[in-house]
């Protein structure tokens, strides 16, 4: 999958609608030009006197294409804000269906909110360059053509200049100004980035530093990297100045030859007097839209680490399996099977884990503990299947991890990290995604076994009320009950619990702990931690250190 395959698609299911939207797109850009000859036209023929009859479609024709300006670019803002919305819509749907396969299998664990938010500014981009660019580039280039037809109607050397005018600024000025800035724009966009994140830091450590003064290397150092930032956009300006100056130039030097062109042909009769304006005047309409494109086509380097990332998220396959794989048993807590196990990372020198041996019962708990860095996440990814071991085995309920698909896993082992997401969507929504056929009372029991019955009752809404990972109702203790939830729901009774506790105060890790013991008693629980509360609190059968 790809953003070309998924549009490809959308294109093959919506091609009436996506035709309309590019035909009202040409319309909106071509108006302006034809309206403009239009209006030559009935000046210069208002001079000779003509009849009634021929003033009246020259004025009605002045009308006729002022109104279809307004129409058509409504109709295109309609028509295109609707199918690109559907777009990203789809992209939305196959990133999750495409991250379901190695989140939190394969990613790093903590990661998860930030890739979000950076998908988040990812698919924004790319949102606004087929509104800005894409969309507009298309209706101009039909837009365009038709105005050439309409140039070399009146002579071929009108058709000629508009042709070359036409190609320089929209092709010639744009190529011109991405070949010489391309490096400019990137740098911009990585100094962008470094300014957010040196902005970050200091906002997050004001309390540590309050007491530096003008001793503060941080702030220093925003300001130093805000204004290399300020130096980059002021080339960038000064680069698009002067491909808007280049492209005056062209428009300018285009106008002055169509008439000149115009005079001659008269003076050879072979073109009416009345004509003389209405080829400069349609070109000058039809370049207003082809300079504004020009000028997004200009500032697609900046999109293209966006699309690539996107592309990236969208290609994550599962791992191969061999001819027949198998399944898992329905039935209970599953043992789980460590024997000789050694992993090595691609670019490592030394294994993370080795000749690791250990056997969990159905019902068991493990206790896994250590310093940052001995394999102890590595661990939980290689039980849920997203990695094999270099050497040894892993048995979930008697079953090798090798003959089992990530799928398989996921339905009887569930997971909870240190950052379970909340979705911009309702508390309703968010439980779903677990179990999408749960009824609204098995939700609010879910909720009311891990002691967010109250917190509910509060909602303004109940289950129907909005929450999002940026909510202010929604604390970091009660978005890891919001997890533990969903793993209820998912009826998941064998358990990766990989630093569920991380990010919270030790109120909140009393309370997330004790809930584990209870709700979990009987299920088979990896639980990996470096914190001492949690270990003590902890109720297990077996301990493994790293």
């Amino acid at each position: 999958m790809s953003l070309t395959k998924i549009g490809s698609d959308l294109y093959k299911e919506k091609r009436w609608p996506v035709l309309g939207y590019v035909g009202s797109g040409a319309m909106a850009y071509l108006s302006p030009g034809v309206l403009f000859a239009f209006s030559a036209y009935l000046l210069s023929k208002s001079a000779l006197k003509p009849g009634i009859l021929t003033l009246g479609v020259a004025i009605g024709s002045v009308r006729f294409f002022a109104v279809a300006r307004g129409a058509s670019q409504y109709g295109e803002r309609l028509i295109g804000h609707g199918l690109v919305l559907e777009y990203v819509a789809r992209v939305r749907v196959a990133l999750f269906e495409s991250l379901s396969k190695v989140v939190p299998h394969r990613l790093t664990p903590g990661v998860f909110g930030d890739l979000m938010a950076a998908l988040n500014g990812d698919m924004e981009e790319v949102q606004s360059l087929l509104l800005r660019l894409i969309g507009p580039m298309l209706s101009t280039a039909v837009a365009s053509l038709v105005a050439i037809v309409i140039a070399f109607a009146f002579s071929v050397p009108f058709g000629v200049v508009t042709s070359i005018t036409v190609l320089v600024m929209g092709v010639l000025a744009p190529w011109l100004f991405y070949g010489n800035f391309k490096r400019r724009i990137k740098q911009s966009s990585e100094s962008r980035s470094n300014v957010y994140r040196s902005a970050s830091s200091v906002t997050g450590t004001f309390s540590e530093r309050r007491l530096l003064g003008d001793q503060d290397v941080l702030v220093e150092d925003l300001l130093e990297k805000t204004a290399r930032s300020s130096r980059f956009q002021v080339l960038l300006g000064t680069g698009q100045i002067a491909m808007a100056c280049l492209e005056a130039l062209v428009e300018v030097a285009a106008l002055v030859v169509t008439t000149y062109l115009g005079v001659t042909q008269i003076e050879h009769h072979s073109l009416g007097k009345v004509y003389v304006a209405v080829v400069p005047f349609l070109l000058l309409g039809t370049l207003e839209g082809l300079s504004l494109v020009a000028v997004e086509i200009s500032r697609t380097v900046s999109t293209a680490p966006s699309i690539r990332r996107l592309n990236e998220m969208l290609s994550f396959e599962p791992r191969e399996l061999p001819s027949c794989p198998s399944t898992l048993s329905d039935q209970g807590p599953l043992d789980i099977a460590l024997d000789g196990v050694y992993f090595s990372y691609p670019q490592s020198k030394r294994p993370v884990l080795e000749d690791l041996s250990l056997h969990l019962n159905g019902g068991e708990h493990l206790l896994v503990s250590g310093v940052s860095g001995g394999g102890k996440s590595t661990l939980a990814s290689l039980i849920l299947g997203g990695r094999l071991p270099t050497l040894g085995e892993i048995r979930l309920g008697g079953v090798s991890t090798r003959h089992l698909s990530e799928e398989v896993i996921a339905e009887k082992v569930g997971y909870l990290g240190p950052e379970p997401y909340v979705f911009d969507a309702t508390i309703e929504a968010n439980l779903l995604i677990a179990a999408p056929l749960a009824t609204s009372q098995e939700l609010e029991e879910s909720l009311s076994k891990v002691g967010l019955s109250d917190w509910l009752h509060a909602q303004p809404d109940g289950l129907r009320s909005k929450v999002s990972m940026r909510s202010e109702n929604v604390s970091s203790g009660e978005r890891q009950r919001i997890a533990l939830s969903r793993v209820l729901l998912h009826q998941s009774r064998t358990l990766v619990l990989d630093e569920p506790t991380a990010n919270l105060d030790d109120e909140n890790e009393k309370m997330v702990v004790e809930l584990i013991n209870e709700l979990f008693a009987d299920a088979t629980v990896i639980a990996i931690t470096h914190s001492e509360l949690f270990a003590y609190m902890y109720r297990y059968d077996k301990h493994l250190e790293l």
